[in-house]
């Protein structure tokens, strides 16, 4: 009897702990996706001047220069006149323009850039002539050159050469590096993915004129690319009625010029690394450019648009829910996503005034709900694009919003 007894307790001690080995990693897995409560507290408002304005002691900036590295190359694609930065903050090209004029049959423009590449201790590593638009990858040893004004050609580069290592003739209309530094994504009407060296991977074409904006997750694992519909728009009276690719029925004419209109609509494409199509949707919102990654995986992607968020899981391609963050006239500027966060800046419009009224710096958690806010009123000179990130360990959060540049602490 007593043996038994034994036999049923070791029995039923080994069935409990197999029930926690089951359901313990779907148990964290919901608590993680319902972090602690939590606050927003704006810390400074700095005035943009410069890619790294100071906002916070030395002992804390190093904790927020990926973000705020990050918000300079989105605000200025390939650098400014002067520099260019990679996304970790680690290296910087410093550019000079030849003092020259230029010659017969060139345009300003046209000609070269002297650059020096530097690293995070400022020890100039690399040293030539390039166009004025550089990307810089986080590995430190390669980076692409193309011209902002003409961009017909993209140059690759490797800080053993001074030439090119690899170039090709296109259009670019944007690009970056992933953050693991392995592949460089470029975009225009089609999409292009490069390794860091310049080999090219795929290349996918684009049927729709549109305004595409692209990303690609931390180790470069996912791509999403958004492109906002455009519209045949007859100029003439004589039509020639079709189906629409959105299920509509257009008029486009049979003879003479086309107009091209936006739509309220976008598609959004989500990829695999090797090219492979996970899901390709139509949006019911239109200017959904903002579009971010959860970091490190990429497990997740949050897109706004308008006055609505949609998020997203990535290898199923499933939408987990959407929202309207408020009313028609509310404009989701920014997205950023961290491990368990979305912060939102979103600028209101007044429907009768015209022009930005409130601007709201927005955190919500990952199924949704509002977290927390701030709201201040809205500078006049604002623009509509800004560039919001979290810094690597999710503490901080960076607002490019021109003219200033906000930076928030979360308080737990």
């Amino acid at each position: 009897m007593m043996k038994q007894e034994i036999f049923l307790k070791k029995k039923f001690i080994l069935g409990v702990c197999f029930c926690l080995i089951v359901f313990i990693p779907f148990i964290l897995k919901d608590v993680s996706f319902a972090p602690g409560k939590v606050s927003l507290e704006l810390l400074e408002i700095s005035e943009e001047s410069g890619p790294f304005p100071k906002v916070l002691t030395n002992d804390e900036m190093p904790k927020i220069q990926g973000a705020l590295a990050k918000t300079f190359m989105e605000f200025h694609p390939g650098g400014d006149n002067r520099q260019a930065f990679s996304t970790n903050g680690h290296y910087k090209a410093i550019k000079s323009y030849y003092p020259k004029h230029p010659g017969a049959g060139e345009k300003e423009g046209e000609w070269g850039v002297l650059s020096s590449l530097l690293n995070k201790d400022e020890r100039e590593i690399w040293k030539g002539e390039t166009e004025d638009a550089i990307y810089i990858s986080n590995n430190g040893q390669n980076f692409v050159s193309t011209n902002s004004n003409f961009g017909q050609r993209l140059d690759f580069y490797a800080i053993e050469s001074l030439e090119p290592i690899n170039t090709y003739e296109m259009h670019l209309s944007g690009g970056h590096f992933s953050d693991d530094g392995g592949t460089f994504l470029a975009w225009s009407k089609d999409l292009h993915l490069f390794t860091s060296e310049g080999q090219l991977l795929w290349k996918r074409e684009f049927s729709r004129h549109s305004d595409k904006k692209a990303i690609i997750s931390s180790a470069g694992s996912y791509i999403s690319i958004n492109d906002r519909l455009t519209r045949p728009k007859a100029k003439k009276e004589q039509t020639e009625k079709i189906p629409s690719e959105v299920g509509e029925v257009r008029a486009i004419p049979m003879k003479g010029t086309v107009e091209i209109t936006p739509s309220n609509e976008a598609y959004l494409t989500l990829l695999r690394k090797d090219g492979s199509i996970l899901r390709e949707m139509l949006c019911h919102i239109s200017h959904a450019h903002e579009m971010a990654f959860s970091p490190y995986d990429g497990e997740y992607l949050i897109v706004g648009g308008m006055n609505k968020l949609l998020f997203f899981e990535t290898e199923t391609a499933s939408l987990l829910w959407e929202r309207e963050v408020g009313p028609p006239y509310y404009w989701i500027s920014s997205v950023a996503l961290s491990a368990e966060y979305i912060a939102a800046s979103i600028i209101e419009y007044h429907p009768t005034r015209g022009g930005p009224v409130t601007y709201r710096f927005v955190l919500f958690d990952l199924q949704g709900q509002e977290v927390d806010a701030i709201e201040m009123e809205a500078p006049e000179d604002i623009l509509p694009e800004n560039y919001i990130h979290f810094s690597e360990r999710g503490e901080y959060i960076i607002c490019r919003a021109h003219p200033n540049v906000y930076t928030f602490k979360m308080n737990r």
